[in-house]
Parts: structure tokens; C-alpha cells; sequence
């Protein structure tokens, strides 16, 4: 079983096409899966087994927060979305799963953080945070 933070049709249409009829758990935001009509969107993708509601993206998730019970079985947890990938490690080390590490999550979400990060051992673009809605 594979278990996927954060529902995306997109990554969802290329496991259809190599993952097994029902071998993918998708964990979704309850408000984010009412205003995107998961449930019924998730029929059209065979590899889904099914959604299960989960706070992923509260800060309290990492301590268990609304942790969902989990099927026996999972091989791999990954993110779907962007706002997953915190979910996806703090979930891949509680399973004993290869991931990225739960202190590295948080870097993937925050561009200002990567860029930084990198700065020296990637080449960046050049680049500057917003300061304002104000077009420059």
C-alpha cells in the first residue's frame, strides 16, 4: 500500500498506470477534500483504495495531531502536493520509511528557505523576496 499526502489528479493519472487497482491511501485536508469534491474525483483513478481526512497541514500534525488509523502494509508514503511533503516525512518516519527527514521538510515548502539553503552549493537564480503586492 502506498500512501499519498495531499490529493492530485495529475500524480494520481501516472499511478493509475503503474500502481496495482486499490493500492494507494490518499490523505486530504477535510476542507480541502469538500472543496475539491475529492471523493467522487477519486473514482476515476483505480490505484486509489481510498481518502482518508487528516488535519495534514496543522503544525500539530508532526506530534500525532489527528493522525488517522493507517492499514498495515504501507511500502511508501509521498507527497502529492506541495503542502504534503511536511505530512510525507513526518508520516515516513513514524512508519520506519526512507524519506526526507522531517527537518529538511519544512525547507521544500518555504522558496525562501530552499534558496537560501542552497545558496553556495546550487546555482540560483537571481531572485529577492516580495515586500509588498506592489508591482515593481
Amino acid at each position: 500500500m502506498h500512501l499519498l499526502t495531499g490529493f492530485s489528479a495529475f500524480l494520481l493519472r501516472e499511478l493509475d498506470a503503474v500502481a496495482p487497482p486499490g493500492s494507494v491511501l490518499v490523505l486530504e485536508e477535510p476542507d480541502v477534500a469538500a472543496r475539491r469534491r475529492v471523493a467522487s474525483r477519486i473514482t476515476a483513478h483505480p490505484c486509489v483504495a481510498r481518502v482518508a481526512e487528516a488535519p495534514i497541514q496543522h503544525p500539530d500534525f508532526a506530534d500525532g495531531m489527528g493522525l488517522p488509523d493507517l492499514p498495515a502494509g504501507i511500502d511508501s508514503v509521498a507527497p502529492g502536493t506541495e503542502y504534503g511533503v511536511t505530512a510525507a516525512a513526518v508520516l515516513a518516519a513514524r512508519l520506519g520509511l526512507p524519506g526526507i527527514g522531517v527537518a529538511a521538510a519544512p525547507v521544500f515548502g518555504d522558496k525562501q528557505l530552499l534558496r537560501r539553503t542552497l545558496a553556495g552549493a546550487v546555482p540560483q537564480p537571481r531572485w529577492a523576496p516580495l515586500t509588498s503586492s506592489e508591482l515593481a
